[in-house]
């Protein structure tokens, strides 16, 4: 034993070791060993396997790495868990909860913390060996550098093997798990911890506030402030909503509502009107448009910071219900390309200012809802329409400054009883307001600048035969038009609708006159915002 390392029978024949000549010793030992044990034969030879200084090499050395890896991680756990106490504080959830999350970081940080564990472990040796004079005896002994850093090399492996375990398996497993676990327990905030009446942080500068609760879990009366970005505050206030779980995570679905998004660089708020939007209780990175829709999910959305959509639902499940649950008001506009003045053929030119008309929301359905002939009438017209939703409240707008008050675009077929319209001298609001003769949607289409709507295709079919096609570079009257002369006479609010005028070729136009009936299929199209389709029925 040297100064507490073993030269002795494990490496070589036994020696009597004189403790006041060490080094001469040392010198030679192992010099006449046995050759059996793979011991050295002379100065220059070496073993073939580890001996037990190699052992003794990798046993301090891992010793070392697994203290100082446990101990680093131990400690940076503990930090980062104390942010997140307030799961326990906060969120009601038990400690072994608590434990269980905040732990399923550790891969993570063992991936970051091996490599320097395993440096600090390695020079904690070599000082140790050079501080005992163990170097100095395993030189003496003739033994090559190649056993000490044999050892380091095994330690190093076995570090390897184990880091790309974790990196390979664990780590990702851990991250799903942590994902999951705390999506079900901002679920478990809203479904049991929030209760009707109070204000409740479901996340850091997440707050929700619900009126009511009912039996089946539906929550009702939704108010939901979100200010996780810093460059705009979000706020929904929803009529009722609903926790939906599936292989995306755990969605709040929120139904007949309003998104307002401040930016806070903007002095007025931007809002928009949602038939059905999906919370997500993650936190997704795309934060990029005020409304989104889905074509292939065959629903309409908002999309806003961190709004996304839910699980897809087809469109027969939301059919009767317009992009816009409870629009103020719905203004149209008539008369607005010039072939529709020729038509007719009352030798006027076209007027100086446009020709307006209100109709009611219950006289338009949604997509594929189909629009109904009542029976005081055979003479059911389509028109179709691109329709502009409000989102920034105005008054006299200027038409330099109208296009940033529209929030999003959809389209209109502003279905007609022609006989109705002309029941009086000056008005036609009967014939363009009974129930359900009319559509808006399939969804809300995001207006971000003019050339989504300057010079775009307006093309309505009736049986895949083509009746109307125009332009919106031909309309007589603008969009910053409209904007700026409805605004003139009447607040623009989010979520009013303008309905922006129809091409020539209605069915009143056709020589004879060409009325819908039972069994058609009426389909309008705009480039870039969609196609609306309805057929068409009896009433009762």
């Amino acid at each position: 034993m040297f100064n507490g390392f073993a030269l002795a029978e494990p490496f070589c024949a036994a020696n009597n070791v004189n403790q006041q000549d060490r080094v001469k010793i040392a010198a030679s030992v192992c010099r006449d060993g046995d050759p059996a044990r793979g011991r050295f034969r002379g100065p220059g030879d070496q073993v073939a396997r580890m001996g037990s200084i190699s052992r003794y090499i990798f046993r301090t050395t891992f010793g070392a790495f697994a203290l100082v890896l446990i101990s680093l991680t131990a400690v940076i756990w503990v930090t980062q868990a104390l942010r997140d106490i307030d799961i326990m504080t906060s969120q009601g959830q038990t400690i072994l909860v608590f434990v269980g999350i905040t732990g399923l970081i550790i891969p993570l940080l063992v991936l970051v913390i091996a490599p320097i564990a395993l440096l600090i472990a390695v020079v904690h040796v070599l000082n140790k060996l050079s501080t005992d004079s163990e170097i100095i005896v395993m030189s003496a002994a003739g033994m090559s550098p190649w056993f000490l850093f044999r050892a380091f090399m095994s330690v190093t492996i076995v570090v390897s093997i184990l880091v790309m375990s974790i990196s390979a398996y664990f780590a990702p497993q851990g991250l799903r798990m942590l994902r999951d676990w705390l999506t079900e327990v901002r679920a478990n905030v809203v479904s049991t911890i929030v209760q009707p009446g109070r204000f409740t942080s479901i996340e850091a500068n997440v707050t929700i506030h619900i009126r009511e609760r009912r039996t089946n879990g539906q929550l009702i009366g939704i108010f939901l402030d979100d200010r996780r970005n810093p460059n705009e505050r979000m706020t929904v206030i929803a009529e009722r909503g609903d926790l939906v779980d599936n292989d995306a995570g755990t969605f709040l679905v929120l139904q007949d509502g309003i998104v307002q998004r401040q930016e806070t660089r903007k002095p007025d708020p931007a809002m928009v009107a949602i038939l059905r939007g999906g919370f997500a209780m993650e936190n997704p990175d795309d934060d990029s448009q005020i409304v989104q829709v889905s074509p292939e999910g065959g629903f309409a959305i908002v999309k806003l910071d961190r709004i996304v959509p839910a699980a897809p639902r087809p469109l027969a499940a939301i059919r009767d219900a317009i992009p816009v649950p409870a629009p103020e008001k719905i203004i149209c506009v008539g008369v607005n390309f010039p072939d529709r003045n020729a038509e007719y053929k009352d030798g006027q030119a076209a007027q100086s200012n446009p020709s307006l008309f209100v109709r009611f929301p219950r006289s338009f359905v949604g997509h594929d809802a189909p629009l109904i002939r009542p029976p005081e009438s055979l003479q059911l017209d389509y028109e179709g329409e691109i329709a502009i939703v409000i989102g920034k409240a105005g008054r006299r707008i200027a038409e330099a400054d109208a296009l940033g008050h529209i929030a999003a675009l959809t389209l209109c077929n502003e279905g007609t009883i022609r006989d109705w319209v002309r029941h009086a001298k000056f008005n036609v609001t009967q014939g363009k307001n009974f129930d359900r003769t009319g559509s808006i949607g399939p969804w809300l289409i995001p207006y971000t600048d003019e050339s989504q709507i300057a010079d775009i295709a307006l093309e309505t079919r009736v049986n895949g035969e083509v009746r109307q096609h125009d332009r919106t570079s031909r309309m007589i009257f603008s969009f910053r038009k409209i904007i700026n002369y409805v605004s003139t006479f009447t607040t623009l609010v989010p979520g009013d609708i303008l309905v922006t005028g129809t091409p020539t070729g209605a069915g009143a136009r056709f020589d004879p006159p060409v009325w819908l009936k039972p069994g058609d299929i009426v389909e309008v199209e705009a480039e870039g915002i969609g196609l609306l389709r309805n057929g068409i029925a009896d009433e009762g």
